[in-house]
């Protein structure tokens, strides 16, 4: 049955709880998110637990409440490849950005940002001369709110938006009437621990969309969790428990890479490791991005 734990208490301010370690300046942005957090936005008593608040106790972070603590604790001793699976897609996203900066790409569109981690991103100013941009996207105002405190202070082309990313062609039109993206320039695109949220005509949609819509140049990261190698039980039970609406959507990573295939993403048809898939991809297809 799927955990219906209460929540009572506000964001871990001080390193109390075994397990969670407040990373530097972490404790004044997490107060800052709060802060910035409208009253009506905020989790009250009463709230379940949340998936990007599960993933933040999961990557040893402070921005979660006892109920996620409670399911990552449940989900970990279920399917322990999966905390290890997330941190694994965490690590990858930082590389894909270092790499598409070193490549000279200045726009990132990350959707599904989440709560940012203590370390942040490697967001430099200019790339070759180019004045960095970059797009956060979340349905959850709590995060968005972490991401505006986080990153959108450093400059007026990094932004933190709430949006839907079932209808991407709004979201790409809205971003570029603001300046917050360039459909002309190259772009690091990041689905990080996304596809598994969506059923598979919306990632279709998503994606197809979006490799009609980037630029030449333009570089694809997708990770995502995948039912290998989980017994059928196992995989049962995680969409169980795991705390999303609607719920986890656990395909084999055959069924994934068959996803963006369809969608003109030629991908990898295999798991990098238990229960995550990843695929880091150049736009137009010209094989596997660096």
């Amino acid at each position: 049955m799927p955990m219906t734990t209460t929540i009572h208490e506000r964001p871990l301010l001080t390193p109390r709880n075994a397990g969670v370690r407040l990373a530097p300046a972490e404790t004044e942005l997490l107060q800052q998110a709060w802060t910035a957090t409208a009253p009506a936005e905020r989790p009250t008593a009463g709230d379940g637990p949340a998936v990007n608040r599960v993933l933040n106790a999961w990557y040893g972070e402070a921005r979660n409440f006892a109920a996620d603590r409670a399911v990552a604790q449940q989900l970990a001793g279920l399917a322990p490849a999966l905390p290890v699976a997330a941190r694994h897609a965490r690590r990858s996203r930082h590389t894909a950005l270092r790499a598409a900066f070193s490549a000279g790409v200045s726009q990132v569109l990350d959707l599904g940002a989440g709560i940012p981690t203590g370390d942040g991103d490697p967001l430099p100013g200019t790339v070759h001369g180019r004045d960095v941009r970059a797009a956060y996207i979340d349905q959850d105002p709590v995060a968005v709110a972490a991401l505006r405190a986080a990153y959108a202070r450093r400059s007026p082309l990094v932004v933190a938006e709430a949006a839907d990313l079932t209808a991407p062609g709004p979201l790409l039109d809205g971003l570029t009437g603001r300046g917050a993206f360039d459909p002309a320039a190259p772009a690091l695109l990041i689905l990080s621990l996304i596809l598994h949220h969506l059923a598979d005509f919306q990632a279709l949609h998503l994606l197809g969309v979006l490799q009609q819509r980037l630029a030449p140049g333009s570089r694809l990261l997708v990770t995502a969790f995948v039912a290998d190698p989980f017994p059928a039980d196992v995989r049962d039970r995680l969409t169980d428990w795991y705390p999303a609406a609607p719920q986890l959507v656990l395909r084999t990573a055959a069924q994934t890479s068959a996803l963006l295939h369809d969608a003109g993403w030629p991908a990898p048809a295999r798991a990098v490791q238990p229960g995550l898939y990843t695929a880091a991809l150049r736009h137009p297809i010209g094989g596997p991005a660096a």
